[in-house]
């Protein structure tokens, strides 16, 4: 039911996106699903990116090592969670379950099909931050190998590498694509400041479900904001260099 629900506004917020996307954009079929993943990869797997990974990482491990992660959930368990809180919880991780991956390539395929909208452009940047993202996701989450609120782990949120996968929020990751995509397509300032007020939903949905601790959803948003950057398809992005040799060299 979440998921459907989910789906359902997505498709409200892709209905959005067609009517307010930036003035002047071109709407224009986007390149090859395959190449634009590939040239995300190179803008995504960068060292400047790689040396903001670890320093977020040192952020977290401040977070999880001081006991701030502990405390706030136990907070957030005895003064906020309840009713209210669950129902919309249910709702937001919906956004964040696998099924909706597979919503971006419904509009790829629109989108080879029925060239020129936009909403088949958002659909294809979904489709590539979350490729290209995962497997930094899936990296991440086993070499620090936090365990979660609910498994009860002596080690809690700290680091026992390779002992667990839930370091990295991959709901908070999944659940904050659409958004941010979303956000970096409108025109509108109230719309798509609003689109970015909804993308941490997802992860404090598992701050409440008692399934993460801060410091990993905040690494899952962090990821979620690098990826939807590197597959950011206007022309100010794209034609940034992607490696040392592609630079300009100095005058």
């Amino acid at each position: 039911m979440s998921v459907a629900l989910s789906l359902a506004i997505l498709l409200l917020v892709t209905l959005l996106v067609d009517g307010m996307r930036k003035r002047g954009q071109s709407p224009a079929r986007g390149p090859d699903p395959i190449d634009q993943i590939t040239a995300t990869g190179r803008r995504l797997y960068t060292r400047r990116n790689f040396i903001k990974l670890l320093g977020a990482t040192a952020g977290a491990s401040v977070i999880t090592y001081s006991g701030l992660d502990e405390a706030l959930h136990e907070l957030h368990r005895d003064q906020v969670r309840g009713t209210g809180s669950n129902r919309i919880a249910h709702v937001a991780k919906g956004f964040g379950e696998t099924e909706i991956t597979a919503f971006p390539v419904i509009y790829i395929l629109a989108d080879w099909a029925l060239p020129g909208t936009a909403v088949g452009r958002w659909g294809r940047q979904c489709f590539t931050a979350t490729a290209t993202g995962l497997p930094v996701l899936w990296s991440w989450q086993r070499a620090l190998g936090a365990s979660r609120p609910s498994d009860d782990k002596e080690w809690g949120p700290r680091y026992r590498p390779f002992n667990d996968e839930n370091s990295v929020s991959g709901h908070c990751f999944l659940g904050a694509i659409p958004f941010l995509v979303a956000a970096h397509e409108m025109g509108h300032p109230i719309a798509a400041w609003s689109m970015r007020a909804l993308s941490p939903l997802t992860g404090w949905s598992r701050l409440n479900d008692e399934r993460h601790y801060l410091s990993q959803v905040l690494l899952g948003y962090l990821l979620a904001l690098e990826a939807t950057r590197a597959a950011d398809l206007s022309p100010a992005v794209t034609a940034l260099p992607t490696s040392r040799e592609d630079a300009p060299e100095a005058a």
